[in-house]
């Protein structure tokens, strides 16, 4: 495991923050240093807030990690580009170290904190500071601050989303706040603890906290602990109180340090021959892993993660075919607790078809706590508001349905988890392959089933008919509403379910539908993206380009009036669906597409990865997957401030498992089929219907 150092002489403090991010799926905060202001306070998994605009956005709560040194009322600051900050993913540690300053002098400062991997309730940090070259009276403030808010849109508007129903500072620091529109309730306690000097609560207006006073000669060594519980229940604040108040902050450490070791251990990750592509898989890996809650039933993951304000905390299609398999083989119950998310949400998407004018379930293309639509259609670029963007991909992007179901099915082919499928899996399948039936058109001329007016994974490309990929996703969902039918023939337990939530004559129509729905194929062999595509003026992509900024400005400016593409579309749906297609097929659309797409999603080059692996192009898709890998160490798209491209990392690891590994499902069995890349060996556990098997490439 590596230790990943970031100075604030080579980034900005807004992108350390996010890539030194500690969760434990539950609490989740940013990197930013705790001696200085920030804008961001808390994330707490599943807490959310109407908001004008975006529906709703995950909250920012309190911030819980602030520590500040003044001097005769004089704060210490900083020195500018003496920052560093260390993640030790071995261990789930945040390191901080620099030199703060004052008129008077300045002193060392060093830090470490932790999001407790087993006390889920649990953040703590640890300091020490040692004045260099002055003696006088250092005061310590250790704040929870309540000035914090959330940036909307333009960045000059902020919205505060919670209220304070109670706080308390005559023993210890206690908070009690609620969301504005009064569904959650969030909790904080602190408590403080140093052998060097004295601290006792305070509060103000825009504070809870501890502070006390000391005086200090040169060198003289300062050390404080702060620990923080957050818990939506009383009852929880209280259990992870006791275990806070009766535990040290290196009790506390040693414990967090043991399950993160133990958890690496249990993944046994191996690599060998490249140190940068080992560096950016372990940092993603950590990523990915602290996200999960494995208290919790429910895994809502967001598209940038508990990390940042992208995308408002909202939940993607990239969470069910993006980042899906690496926890359902390395983390299966998240998987389950990800699918539970949809199962939650399945009402929702109900009302959504039926106000849509369709039938069955329609999942929203962004979703937060409710499983309602949360896309943005209209979003201000001013404060006027004579400058908006119009966003049409809530209305058009509809394969996210047929998306929901491919994972559904994915999980149960790997796990055989025929108690989910009870609960609610087969719900699911059944009711979004209904939607299909409803949303598909004949057309008398095809002799087909078609797909209208859609946006495909592609999304440069608006208002189009028959997206290969929707179209391709869609005919697989009513298969599989056709599977599971007569699967439940065969099961006792599930005759009954199914009986009840759909019909012999329904499924036929299924059937029907699903053998005439139409693909855009040519007899060349080229797969349309979308029909008319072929039609628009070509231009591909200079060699090396990532994103839109190395195109010419007039092809910028018209790119939807271009043959270019923002991702793999018709190649995400042939590599998804592999078994559909021959290797010569998915290899003539690959060359014909790959040059002909930006990847200005950070989705695009592990899907690309994948089928490059899978076609066994290894070198090739070495070189792609390593630079997927670099998204947010190397700020690949130069946004990794506003969160963790969890799609992308995930992703990465999408293309390992079924391209480089080849895991795939052969007479019903779990098969491997491991390529070789040069200088490069890679080894992991996975687990596969509740087996554990070592993987070797």
């Amino acid at each position: 495991m590596i230790t990943y150092e970031f100075s604030s002489k080579e980034r900005s403090l807004k992108e350390i923050a996010t890539l030194a991010t500690l969760s434990n799926g539950f609490i989740s905060v940013r990197g930013d240093p705790e001696v200085s202001k920030s804008e961001f306070g808390t994330f707490v998994s599943g807490v959310y807030c109407y908001t004008p605009i975006f529906y709703r956005e995950l909250v920012n709560l309190p911030r819980i990690t602030p520590i500040y040194l003044t001097i005769d009322g004089e704060p210490f600051r900083p020195i500018s580009g003496e920052t560093i900050i260390k993640l030790d993913t071995l261990n789930g540690i945040v390191y901080y170290e620099s030199i703060l300053e004052s008129s008077i002098g300045k002193l060392k400062y060093e830090s470490s904190r932790i999001v407790h991997k087993t006390f889920k309730g649990i953040f703590a940090e640890e300091f020490r500071f040692r004045p260099i070259n002055f003696a006088g009276r250092v005061c310590i403030r250790l704040p929870i601050e309540l000035s914090v808010s959330n940036k909307s849109v333009p960045p000059q508007v902020h919205v505060k989303l919670f209220k304070i129903v109670e706080s308390d500072s005559f023993n210890d620091s206690y908070l009690h706040v609620r969301t504005e529109d009064e569904i959650y309730d969030v909790y904080f306690k602190m408590f403080a603890e140093s052998n060097d000097l004295q601290l006792r609560p305070y509060s103000d207006e825009n504070e809870i906290g501890f502070l006390g006073c000391i005086d200090v000669d040169p060198n003289q060594a300062i050390k404080v602990a702060k620990k923080v519980i957050v818990a939506k229940e009383k009852s929880t604040l209280n259990k992870y109180s006791e275990i806070a108040k009766k535990k040290t902050y290196q009790e506390l450490l040693e414990t967090h340090t043991t399950a993160w070791q133990k958890e690496w251990k249990q993944i046994g990750l191996v690599i060998e021959g490249d140190i940068d592509f080992a560096r950016y898989l372990y940092f993603n890996t950590f990523h990915l892993l602290q996200m999960y809650d494995d208290e919790s039933d429910v895994f809502l993951l967001p598209a940038r993660g508990l990390h940042g304000y992208g995308y408002r905390g909202h939940v993607f299609w990239d969470a069910d075919i993006y980042s899906l398999p690496f926890y359902l083989f390395f983390k299966p119950s998240a998987a389950k607790a990800m699918l539970k998310y949809r199962c939650k949400c399945l009402q929702a998407a109900k009302e959504y078809a039926t106000k849509s004018n369709f039938k069955g379930a329609r999942f929203p293309w962004e979703s937060a706590d409710d499983g309602y639509e949360a896309t943005p259609r209209i979003v201000p670029l001013d404060l006027t508001g004579s400058k908006t963007v119009l966003i049409e991909t809530g209305e058009l992007e509809q394969h996210i349905t047929a998306d929901v179901a491919y994972a559904v099915d994915l999980y149960y082919t790997f796990t055989g988890d025929e108690q989910f499928m009870e609960e609610c899996g087969l719900k699911i399948i059944f009711e979004t392959a209904r939607f299909w039936s409803s949303r598909v058109k004949y057309d008398q001329e095809k002799n087909a089933y078609v797909i209208e007016d859609v946006i495909g994974p592609d999304e440069y490309h608006v208002h189009v008919n028959n997206n290969f990929y929707t179209n391709l996703l869609a005919k697989h969902n009513l298969e599989l509403g056709v599977k599971y039918f007569e699967l439940s023939r065969q099961k006792n337990n599930w005759r009954k379910i199914a009986e009840g939530l759909t019909s012999e004559e329904e499924v036929q129509n299924w059937r029907r539908i699903s053998q005439k729905i139409y693909l855009p194929c040519l007899t060349n062999g080229i797969c349309e993206e979308f029909e008319g595509y072929l039609q628009l003026p070509d231009f591909k992509v200079p060699e090396g380009c990532i994103g839109e900024k190395c195109l010419p400005e007039k092809i910028r400016e018209n790119i939807p009036k271009t043959r270019l593409i923002k991702q793999a579309d018709v190649l995400a749906g042939m590599f998804l669906l592999k078994e559909k297609f021959n290797k010569e097929i998915i290899a003539q659309n690959f060359d014909y597409y790959f040059p002909r797409t930006t990847h200005a999603s950070s989705l695009s080059l592990p899907m690309y990865a994948a089928v490059l692996a899978y076609l066994g192009r290894t070198e090739e898709s070495f070189k792609l997957l390593k630079l997927a890998a670099s998204a947010d160490l190397g700020n690949l798209y130069g946004n990794v401030e506003d969160g963790f491209h969890v799609g992308s990392a995930a992703g990465v690891w999408t293309a390992i498992l079924f391209g480089l590994a080849g895991i795939h499902i052969k007479n019903e069995r779990p098969t491997l089929d491991p390529k070789k890349i040069s200088n490069v060996k890679m080894a992991f556990n996975v687990t596969i219907k509740g087996q554990n098997v070592r993987v070797e490439l």
